[in-house]
């Protein structure tokens, strides 16, 4: 496969191919790699809707964000299709990388893609194994309610082999009341 000939340019950047995108979709099996949203559903009328953007670690022009000295117009073509440099991100996110680049440096960009890809290689491939039905429970400790995002909790689930099998459940107790 030739790059240059199946890469086109529009503004002064190289564009990745759709086959390259679909490849991307797939392997991140639909959802946003930073925030993790479903990007095939639209949630506002409930249909199905592809509304994710392929976004590139590296720019696709040594323009763009996160690019530098030594990234040219050769290196911007050979990472243009190059799945290790494309994150599925939902508008949001994309547009968060890509303002503030010291905030998302290369490195932490790459980490947090091959951590992805790693999350969703585990659960596909123990799909009838550690599947667990997400359960937070929460309560005042003294005057301090202890809040645990979901998204932190379903990592954990992860690294633990577990797989989340339908929608958390959030239990949250009130705070006590006085003792008699």
């Amino acid at each position: 496969m030739n790059t240059k000939e199946q890469t086109s340019t529009s503004g002064g950047r190289f564009n990745t191919t759709d086959e390259v995108k679909r490849i991307v979709w797939v392997r991140t099996a639909g959802h946003c790699e930073l925030c993790g949203v479903d990007l095939t559903h639209d949630y506002r009328v409930g249909t199905p809707m592809r509304w994710g953007e392929v976004a590139h670690i590296l720019p696709a022009s040594p323009k763009g964000p996160r690019g530098n000295v030594e990234h040219s117009d050769e290196r911007a073509l050979a990472l243009t299709n190059d799945c290790a440099n494309l994150m599925l991100l939902c508008p949001g996110c994309h547009d968060r990388i890509d303002r503030d680049e010291d905030g998302y440096p290369e490195n932490d960009l790459s980490g947090l893609h091959q951590a992805c890809l790693e999350r969703i290689r585990v659960a596909a491939s123990s799909p009838g194994e550690g599947r667990a039905i997400p359960v937070i429970v929460q309560s005042q400790h003294f005057a301090t309610t202890n809040n645990i995002p979901v998204r932190d909790f379903l990592m954990v689930m992860s690294s633990q082999g577990l797989t989340a099998f339908g929608h958390p459940i959030n239990i949250i107790f009130p705070a006590p009341g006085p003792r008699a």
